[in-house]
């Protein structure tokens, strides 16, 4: 068939370009077969050095087949010594598929790495302690990601977890600040301030911030 000829081709490109992988996993996703164009995906990761596009590959395949990838992942794990870029890449995997308790145990491992403590880690970290309704650890987590970066981004996400549990005042700071640092420009700083000024039964405020938004 076509797709094998191509495929055959592909084989015969430079084997330590990551390019060479990502096309075929390409020829694998259209052949329906996915374990193969995951374990072709994860090739391309391991010789990316941080490129995009294996690891948009992957998140593209786990659309189709989460199993083979978080499969390939797994077993990529068992046998490297290497594993710190393969739990970003499982958590990642994890998280944007909506795999909450498998992107938080990933997370969790990512964590014990220094290399792994970023304001970014500890932000998704975050945000998957509250899809699993650990709203405490959420918030420890999302204090992390704050004092490392102090952007609008972390502070409206320390903002809906306060508000989560029930500390409105607290929330009210967070998201106010946000809007502050964006110079009231940032749409989702305004509506989460909104969303606390609702809780706290000032519905005034709240629609002049829903205004501003």
């Amino acid at each position: 068939s076509l797709a094998n000829t191509l495929m055959s081709e592909a084989e015969k490109c430079d084997p330590s370009n990551y390019i060479t992988y990502c096309r075929l996993g390409d020829l694998h996703l259209q052949m329906k077969d996915y374990e193969r164009a995951a374990t072709s995906y994860l090739s391309a990761f391991g010789l990316s050095s941080g490129k995009d596009r294996p690891m948009d590959s992957l998140i593209r395949l786990s659309k189709y087949n989460y199993d083979a990838v978080k499969n390939a992942i797994d077993f990529a794990l068992s046998k490297s010594n290497n594993t710190l870029p393969l739990y970003f890449l499982e958590a990642n995997i994890s998280y944007f598929n909506d795999r909450f308790y498998d992107a938080h145990e990933a997370y969790r491992l990512l964590l014990d790495y220094p290399e792994g403590q970023e304001a970014t880690v500890y932000a998704r970290m975050a945000e998957t302690c509250l899809a699993i309704n650990k709203t405490d650890d959420a918030l420890k987590y999302a204090n992390r990601a704050v004092a490392l970066n102090y952007n609008c981004e972390n502070l409206i996400l320390k903002s809906k977890i306060e508000r989560a549990l029930g500390k409105l005042d607290n929330a009210l700071i967070a998201s106010s600040d946000a809007i502050q640092l964006s110079d009231r420009n940032d749409t989702n700083a305004l509506v989460e301030s909104a969303l606390t000024n609702i809780s706290l039964n000032k519905t005034d405020g709240a629609m002049l911030l829903l205004n501003e938004a």
